[in-house]
């Protein structure tokens, strides 16, 4: 199976967000994709023993909640941001609020 990797300016620079109660430290999605991306790999490698490939899936698992609630948190602060009148939707299903059609 080919892999493809997104270089780091395709997933923008540096994206982050401060968890919305607890104000903790941003989360860098980027490192936090290359970090599953590590473990992926190592996964599908096959080499690791059983119990170490479990520590790598639940590592690579709470990295997925981690950044999605980071993403979660970032599309609110669009959502907000869109607020102003100038609204665009984020889903592309979804129609503009804006156009008459």
């Amino acid at each position: 199976m080919a892999k493809t990797r997104r270089s780091s300016k395709s997933r923008g620079a540096k994206a982050g967000a401060e968890a919305a109660a607890g104000g903790e430290a941003p989360v860098e999605i980027d490192a936090l994709l290359e970090r599953l991306e590590g473990i992926v790999e190592q996964l599908e490698s096959g080499d690791l023993p059983l119990e170490q490939a479990l520590a790598r899936f639940e590592e690579g698992m709470a990295l997925v909640r981690k950044g999605r609630a980071a993403l979660d948190a970032l599309e609110s602060r669009i959502e907000l941001l869109l607020e102003d009148g100038s609204r665009a939707p984020l889903d592309p299903d979804d129609p503009d609020p804006d156009d008459p059609t």
